[in-house]
């Protein structure tokens, strides 16, 4: 079903702002490391994670803007190396591209609440679950935000399919975007990383929240219907070749 937003509205400031996300948080994330090594090195102060990185102790300090700038972090390492840097540019090609087509189909206001709010809540929930679980981690990534917008892109797109060699010819983005999903989750759970688990939930369900206040299908419970009613079909079928 083609999704149509009749209210679609854009702002141009809004727009060159989205576009530039990505690379603000390429450039943030790749510079952090350098900058780190050398406030440790020459002033003795800690580097970029430790002011942007949302943590109970900077809450405390009243560093409200971590709420905000956590995405900006993708490592606490404070060494450069060149995965390092090749995952930081896969992050922001995909951030690129997952704004970029929910902007295309809703417009350029809608997307920036959603960005915004999204942040705001999930840094909000995961730095209550550490408040719970008493964690001083540094709580910091891209990838929940990741999850929030490739969950929308999915719903907006879900027939979307790759072609595959044989024994899966064809198979859609929307059932690798789950078992991905899944993967991540379980990865957290083995490494025992309970706040990034929190976090992904978090993120899946905040967007398919918002899909719902933007009356977008969801994919998954629409495939599941659409099996119930051809399943209800061949059993009255059968039924009446019965009788």
């Amino acid at each position: 079903m083609r999704i149509i937003f009749p209210n679609k509205q854009n702002n141009p400031l809004i727009h060159k702002f989205i576009l530039s996300f990505p690379w603000i948080v390429f450039f943030c994330s790749s510079l952090s490391p350098i900058l780190s090594f050398m406030l440790a090195s020459v002033l003795r102060i800690p580097g970029p994670q430790f002011f942007l990185g949302l943590s109970l102790y900077g809450i405390k300090q009243a560093y409200f803007w971590q709420f905000l700038t956590y995405p900006l972090i993708s490592s606490s390492d404070t060494i450069f190396s060149t995965s390092f840097l090749i995952k930081n540019v896969l992050i922001s090609l995909v951030l690129r591209y997952t704004l970029k087509t929910f902007e295309i189909k809703s417009g350029s206001k809608i997307v920036f609440i959603f960005l915004i709010s999204n942040i705001l809540i999930i840094g909000a929930l995961s730095w209550s679950l550490m408040t719970i679980t008493n964690n001083f981690n540094i709580f910091f990534s891209s990838i929940f935000l990741i999850v929030s917008l490739a969950n929308i892109n999915i719903s907006l797109f879900p027939n979307q399919i790759i072609r595959l060699r044989i024994p899966f010819p064809t198979i859609k983005i929307k059932w690798i975007y789950l078992a991905t999903f899944g993967f991540l989750l379980l990865y957290y759970i083995s490494h025992r990383n309970f706040i990034n688990f929190g976090a992904s939930l978090f993120s899946f369900f905040f967007s398919s929240l918002f899909c719902i206040f933007l009356k977008i299908p969801n994919p998954f419970l629409k495939d599941l219907e659409i099996q119930r009613k051809i399943k209800t079909v061949k059993i009255k079928v059968i039924k009446k070749n019965k009788n």
